[in-house]
């Protein structure tokens, strides 16, 4: 930002910055890249003609006051006067608005502008002379920025650059030392949270600059506290929770600040953020969707405007977990109760498998394991239906790839592919039990073949043994 002694300075040595000479019939353009889609105002508020690489014959623009006349010559009294008037503030620097206000003198902001510069307009012809360029885009409620106001020579071609940048966030899960978008997790885990807001390099522009962040939390996170996590909001390393207004009450989460480069610990650049937790409760939501929340905030964007506030993109990041549906059918494939199931996972450090659940299947035929995440499971059948055999114990190892958007991926490794995973991210298998063998009842034919055969073996063995020991008398 130019200070405005300077700009006058400028003006009162006739534009000696001018680099160099126009040749006869040639004039300087204003444009700007086609992909830049803002409009710009230009304000003609001196014109003159170059000599020497001077612009000289200094006169009003067509955006003159309203003391002025359009062409009329400005003479160096008045310039002077101005130069005056502001040499106490040699070391203020003005933002958009009192630099309007200081060169009101020469111009009038409030007529139409001499040229525009639109989104479909992207070059202008504009004679030698001293301009205002503002940027007028409604930026109010957009994710974008308007550009400082340009006053400047324009003795040759000049580009409009816009010299601006905007507040970002981004919302992460801090799982041990890293960073991510998604994370595995179990009801009742406590996941760490982290919102950073990367503020406009442009923030000295503004005379007030405002920042509001949202956070929204899905049913299945519950807003968490203690003397362990407790919410903090830096700024560097500098606390500066206290320059906000906290609404931490329901799942609808804030944090607001009218001003915060005003007050205690100003903030006048780098990033703000707040860490927080959250825990997950019983409302959880299993497989590929998660358990999403998002965050936003809302930030001064119009430099030439303090109520203009941006609006950023939801930034998210979800948790997940597993569920398994297990179907107990006959040979058949009809659906079979009277079973019983428990889910173990082993525990990495003991190498024991430790009970995640059992259910009881008197009266049902569906299982269903649910929260479950990553690692190597046991399932065993801790009650069968009655006449039918037990089956082995089934183990599984189930995995899960979470990539940089953290969208997630799970598959189930075992022998036999006895699992499939749907596209939700669900996981399920239909375990069989067979009859066990079974003796005819009481009084059916099948009782009397038993009972022979059995009576014969015992005859052939009595036989056996008699020779066996006639044998052994005589050979003594």
């Amino acid at each position: 930002m130019k200070k405005f002694l300077a700009v006058l300075t400028a003006v009162m040595l006739v534009f000696a910055m001018a680099s160099m000479a126009f040749a006869a019939g040639t004039n300087p353009k204003i444009s700007k890249e086609a992909t830049n889609t803002h409009t710009y105002d230009i304000f003609q508020m001196f014109t003159g003609s170059v000599e020497d690489g001077q612009l000289v014959n200094v006169k009003y623009g067509v955006n003159k006051p309203a003391s002025a006349t359009a062409g009329a010559d400005v003479d160096s009294a008045t310039l002077q006067a101005a130069i005056d008037s502001v040499k106490d503030t040699e070391s203020k620097t003005y933002n958009d608005n009192e630099k309007e206000a200081a060169m009101s003198v020469f111009c009038d902001f409030t007529s139409t502008p001499y040229k525009q510069l639109t989104a479909t307009v992207n070059e202008v012809e504009v004679v030698p002379g001293y301009y205002l360029i503002k940027d007028t885009t409604a930026v109010n409620g957009t994710d974008d920025a308007a550009s400082i106001n340009i006053i400047k020579v324009v003795d040759s071609d000049l580009q409009i650059t816009p010299k601006t940048s905007k507040t970002t966030l981004d919302k992460v899960i801090v799982e041990d030392t890293a960073n991510v978008k998604g994370v595995e997790k179990k009801q009742g885990d406590i996941i760490k949270f982290q919102v950073t807001v990367t503020l406009a390099t442009e923030i000295s522009d503004y005379d007030t600059y405002t920042l509001n962040i949202y956070d929204t939390l899905p049913d299945s996170l519950d807003y968490y506290t203690d003397s362990t996590h407790a919410t903090t909001i830096k700024n560097g390393s500098t606390d500066v929770a206290s320059k906000f207004t906290a609404s931490t009450s329901t799942r609808a989460l804030s944090w607001k600040c009218a001003d915060i480069k005003s007050g205690d610990n100003a903030i006048t650049g780098g990033t703000v953020v707040v860490t927080y937790f959250a825990k997950l409760n019983e409302n959880f939501v299993s497989g590929s969707a998660g358990n999403e929340n998002s965050a936003y905030c809302e930030f001064s964007n119009n430099p030439n405007n303090s109520s203009d506030l941006g609006k950023t993109p939801p930034s998210k990041a979800k948790v997940y977990n597993f569920k398994l549906t297990l179907n107990k059918v006959d040979e058949n494939g009809d659906a079979l109760i009277g079973a019983s199931f428990k889910l173990s996972k082993l525990d990495s450090v003991s190498g024991n498998y430790e009970l995640v659940e059992e259910i009881d299947g008197a009266s049902i035929s569906t299982f269903e394991f649910k929260g479950l995440t990553s690692g190597k499971y046991k399932i065993e059948e801790s009650a069968r239906p009655s006449g039918y055999n037990a089956i082995d114990d089934i183990t599984f190892t189930l995995d899960a790839e979470i990539d940089d958007n953290g969208e997630i991926t799970y598959d189930i490794v075992d022998d036999d592919d006895f699992f499939s995973v749907s596209a939700t991210g669900d996981g399920s298998a239909s375990i069989m039990n067979e009859k066990g063998s079974v003796l005819p009842t009481t009084g059916g034919i099948g009782t009397y073949i038993f009972t022979g055969l059995g009576a014969v073996l015992v005859l052939g063995a009595a036989i056996y043994f008699i020779s066996k020991k006639k044998t052994e008398q005589q050979v003594g």
